[in-house]
């Protein structure tokens, strides 16, 4: 079995020496609870992924018609990074829809 680190996806077979790794790299799994579990930063639910809020809101199951606007709003915001800095950090109306992102749905 192969250990992967979540930072740099470095391989080790022996999950002591990953831990080393880990350790010595001051690499770590993201605990943003986008996922139950400690994860890749930058993975499709990881609050720091760019579309995460949509991923997450269909992981929610939310209607089709709140998903298109989640993404119509992230999609703005893509387009447009000036108008976000000038707003300061974002705080998006979707993040607390329906169940908090910590719980598992499944």
């Amino acid at each position: 079995m192969l250990f992967r680190c979540p930072h740099c996806r470095t391989r080790r077979k022996d999950p002591l020496l990953m831990l080393e790794h880990m350790r010595s790299s001051g690499h770590r799994s993201c605990t943003c609870g986008g996922y139950h579990y400690a994860h890749r930063p930058g993975s499709r639910c990881c609050v720091v992924h760019p579309e995460g809020e949509l991923h997450l809101a269909s992981r929610r199951g939310e209607p089709l018609e709140v998903l298109r606007e989640i993404a119509m709003e992230l999609a703005i915001e893509a387009a447009f990074p000036d108008a976000q800095a000038k707003e300061g950090p974002r705080r998006s109306r979707w993040s607390a829809v329906s169940s908090p992102a910590a719980e598992c749905p499944f």
